[in-house]
């Protein structure tokens, strides 16, 4: 306990935060917004996880003012009890104080499924609120695993979302989500990676490249997602096979730099994959589907940016369950039933196509799924929306 409260007074600060015309919400992701959509602006990075609390007079008056939008017909119904309720409501209420001390003209995050980012663009009225799209979502992540009724994150609710594709505006309507205005941008990191690390297309080098989906507690024999991993189990058993039978080169694209998933992938392929180091910067996962012929796994974002930018691509959910598919490629890209030999073939298939056939075959529900436009990436196209919001005069 006394640590704890040590802990908590070095991170009390006495002084308001600095005031900026350009906030991104949340420490998580922020680095790479500064360095791509943001590149060279001024702006101030809230934390909101706990990193320090601003204990000042500018947050404090703001803060008996914003009182007034506690959610008390939450508190009263919150299933955990009003004790457990009235502190988060006490929070939103501080974010709307350091909000109102910083005074932006535009608020972007990259955690777009923050419903404390959510809230506060619908009570905060002095800026343009942006929230971009960094992973694939499905009714599972927009419905299964928001919070119930009454509470204010039981839906998507915000002004404006920069989606991957024209998707999103189908699904968002279909599930009821209040989400005002959906643009259409496409990834900001596919297309950081294809506008400045590597514009020119690498030659290939593996034949397949598995993009990992590990996570801690799953496929290392915890309980949690019993139905994803049995999924990715099954992949594993059959990719494994393929590989011997047909002697073809694969790689790994790591997705955490946590040994045990390194160990993981080494118990489970040998030396019949490579796992190459994985590096943030030089975006060695992307790097990894550049240079291979062919990428697959059950349901991940990066595999459906590749399948965006005209890569090969083979989803693979062996779940059972339709909710864990988050991506409606072409039958061609997908597979979700039948045993080794039926993924052998589309797996031969996709081998054997020339890259114009496949283009070709999706190339609709591609642009439908992820928009990808090199002369106005993602991040130019944010860019000019935030600096627009920031101009003098401009009232949001």
């Amino acid at each position: 306990m006394l640590s704890r409260l040590r802990t908590l007074l070095r991170r009390l600060s006495w002084r308001s935060p600095e005031r900026a015309a350009i906030v991104v919400f949340d420490r998580e992701g922020s680095e790479f917004l500064v360095r791509t959509v943001l590149e060279g602006l001024p702006h101030h990075v809230m934390l909101v996880r706990g990193e320090r609390w601003f204990v000042c007079w500018r947050v404090c008056a703001a803060m008996l003012r914003g009182l007034r939008h506690i959610d008390w017909p939450w508190v009263r119904r919150d299933p955990r009890g009003v004790l457990r309720a009235l502190p988060g409501e006490l929070f939103k209420v501080y974010l709307y104080g350091y909000v109102c001390a910083v005074r932006p003209r535009a608020v972007l995050t990259y955690i777009d499924t923050s419903w404390h980012f959510m809230w506060l663009s619908r009570h905060y009225r002095h800026a343009e609120f942006f929230a971009i799209q960094n992973g694939a979502r499905s009714a599972r992540t927009l419905v299964d695993d928001a919070p119930p009724k009454p509470h204010f994150g039981h839906v998507m609710n915000m002004p404006m979302l920069f989606s991957f594709g024209d998707y999103e505006r189908d699904l968002y309507a279909g599930l009821g989500q209040q989400v005002d205005r959906i643009i259409p941008a496409g990834s900001v990191r596919a297309d950081w990676y294809l506008a400045r690390v590597a514009p020119v297309r690498p030659a290939c080098q593996y034949d397949i490249c598995l993009v990992s989906q590990w996570l801690i507690g799953m496929l290392d024999g915890g309980l949690a997602f019993p139905d994803i991993r049995e999924s990715l189990r099954r992949l594993d058993a059959y990719l494994m096979r393929y590989i011997e039978e047909h002697r073809v080169s694969c790689c790994i694209a790591l997705r955490s730099d946590d040994a045990r998933e390194r160990a993981y992938f080494s118990r489970v392929y040998g030396d019949r994959a490579a796992i190459p180091v994985r590096d943030g910067d030089a975006m060695s996962s992307y790097a990894a589907i550049d240079r291979s012929e062919l990428t697959m796994s059950m349901d991940s974002s990066i595999q459906r940016e590749a399948y965006g930018w005209g890569k090969k691509v083979l989803f693979c959910n062996y779940s059972g369950r339709e909710v864990n598919r988050s991506s409606p490629v072409v039958d061609l890209c997908y597979l979700e039933d039948g045993g080794y030999e039926r993924f052998r073939d589309r797996v031969d298939q996709l081998r054997a196509m020339s890259h114009e056939h496949y283009r070709a075959a999706v190339a609709d529900n591609a642009r439908y799924l992820m928009r990808c436009e090199p002369e106005r990436p993602s991040f130019q196209m944010i860019r000019e929306h935030v600096t627009d919001a920031t101009r003098p005069g401009r009232t949001p």
